[in-house]
């Protein structure tokens, strides 16, 4: 179901291109190439089973899409072990959906726009910013945040003080991160999302309302 979801929603995003045999070796999957087929042919995007064409890759690990093999017009396929009904080239591993995931992040990969700091985006001087950053319009940085190498903050996001955010994070727009959080490696965080904002803590006395502070900090980890 994911790989249906994805061939959906991959128009935006900027492609690439690859050669079978490239595929082969670096995943050091094993081969299946019927005769007539080649391994120097081009992979131009992925697909789900049910809309792969030529050109295109796409993975193949349950037996409710058996039927579909037959007339696939899949360039190739990512399998568990080779598919008889299939006559394109077949590309073994153990674990075939794992593989089609890494290839559209190699084939899809977002236009997160242009290196640097945009000059309307404010960034306080005791900032530490690291290298092939992209911070857009609007985005608002304070003092003692710490923003690792290539990460992308897009417009509208907030950077509290002493936030650490970790290298190939991705904070789309009108994200706010409160004061000390610390966000790991290879985060994508979605637009809207508010992280370290306190929760509901009240002290109830004599009917007086009191709100009881709450001065933790959020730690997301890695790849979140």
């Amino acid at each position: 179901m994911w790989a249906m979801r994805l061939a959906s929603s991959i128009s935006t995003w900027k492609g690439a291109k690859m050669k079978i045999a490239d595929i082969i070796g670096r995943f050091n999957l094993t081969a299946h190439i019927p005769e007539g087929k080649s391994s120097d042919v081009e992979i131009l995007s992925v697909a789900a089973i049910d809309k792969v064409k030529a050109g295109q890759i796409s993975f193949f690990s349950s037996a409710e899409f058996a039927h579909l093999l037959p007339q696939s017009q899949a360039t190739a396929l990512v399998v568990k072990e080779v598919q008889p009904g299939f006559s394109g080239v077949q590309l073994v591993h153990k674990d075939p959906q794992f593989i089609f995931a890494k290839l559209a992040l190699d084939f899809y990969k977002p236009d997160h726009g242009p290196l640097g700091i945009h000059e309307n985006a404010y960034v306080d001087p005791g900032a530490e910013i690291g290298k092939d950053v992209r911070i857009h319009p609007g985005a608002h940085i304070e003092d003692r945040a710490v923003i690792g190498d290539r990460v992308v903050i897009y417009p509208g996001v907030y950077i509290g003080k002493g936030v650490k955010i970790g290298a190939d994070s991705v904070l789309h727009p009108n994200v706010v991160v409160y004061n000390d959080c610390i966000i790991g490696l290879r985060a994508l965080i979605h637009a809207g999302t508010v992280i370290g904002a306190d929760g509901f803590g009240f002290a109830v006395s004599g009917g007086e309302v009191c709100k009881i502070p709450q001065v933790g900090i959020v730690r997301i980890g890695n790849d979140v």
